[in-house]
């Protein structure tokens, strides 16, 4: 059987999940939560997988081991853990649920240890299942709070889903082969590449959040510096050596900026949300934040 088949296997089981709750919910505030769980796993993971190599995952979708291993974790990461932190927090379900969901992500990782698709390194399956306890306990009290507004958690969840956003595209250009950190942290190519991408996208996520969260009146000037300020880094870190761009730069631009416009875009979406929980629904557009 092919290494992808069980995780082919666990994104046709969960997936249904999100869309049942977003159809129940039909509101941008639930998509603003599970973006901004994905953003606190990104975090959570860039410590245990790239800086401590804890574990590796194994799809078998690219040559590359460490391509492959990210692309692996993108199903834990970006699709099946935040979803059920997602529906736990959503539904305020109770205490017996989060014990049911942790052990039941325990066996599916012995489950993909027994037919060699990820591989522990120094981690174990009791790790996986004490953080997702206390994971998904932090979301449940998390959304309460949020929905409360309470203001330092308003902000954190905003720049995690920012950092969400930012990782993600800076991953997907990882993947399409358009271009490459490289600092010389490491000697291994590609987790140079991953390390720097993240550590690039937290700063990038900073500049958006403080440029957006902070500013009303003359919100435009200070995404207009944003933009400038990102841009620039871009140009500072290719003339320096730090980024290697493997396609024409008006091409390269031509894609980059559209997709930075795209997340200032979504970025003003779950601030209006997270600000008015409850008033902008799904497809609903945004006026003022």
């Amino acid at each position: 059987m092919p290494n992808v088949i069980p995780y082919l296997l666990l994104i046709l089981c969960i997936v249904p999940v999100l869309i049942w709750l977003l159809c129940h919910t039909r509101q941008f505030h639930t998509i603003a939560l599970y973006f901004s769980f994905v953003g606190m796993i990104y975090i959570f993971e860039f410590f245990i997988i790239v800086i401590l190599d804890a574990y590796e995952y194994a799809p078998g979708i690219f040559p590359n081991r460490y391509k492959d291993n990210m692309v692996g974790a993108v199903v834990s990461n970006f699709i099946a853990v935040p979803i059920i932190a997602t529906l736990i927090g959503t539904l305020q379900l109770r205490s017996r649920w989060i014990v049911i969901f942790a052990c039941l992500f325990g066996a599916i990782e012995w489950g993909f240890l027994r037919l060699g698709v990820y591989v522990h390194h120094w981690w174990t399956i009791g790790y996986t299942v004490v953080s997702l306890l206390f994971f998904f306990w932090l979301t449940r009290m998390w959304m309460r709070q949020v929905q409360a507004g309470n203001a330092v958690l308003r902000y954190v969840t905003y720049f995690t889903y920012v950092f969400c956003l930012t990782d993600t595209l800076v991953f997907a250009f990882i993947l399409f082969g358009l271009r490459q950190f490289a600092s010389g942290l490491y000697d291994h190519n590609d987790r140079d590449d991953v390390f720097v991408t993240v550590l690039y996208a937290f700063a990038k996520a900073a500049v958006i959040v403080n440029a957006t969260y902070w500013t009303r009146k003359a919100r435009w000037i200070s995404i207009g510096l944003a933009m400038a300020l990102i841009l620039a880094s871009q140009i500072f870190l290719i003339r320096f050596g730090i980024l290697h761009v493997y396609i024409s730069y008006g091409l390269y631009y031509s894609i980059y900026v559209p997709c930075c416009a795209m997340v200032f875009w979504l970025s003003f979406r779950a601030l209006h949300a997270l600000r008015h929980p409850g008033r902008l629904r799904l497809g609903a557009s945004v006026r003022n934040s």
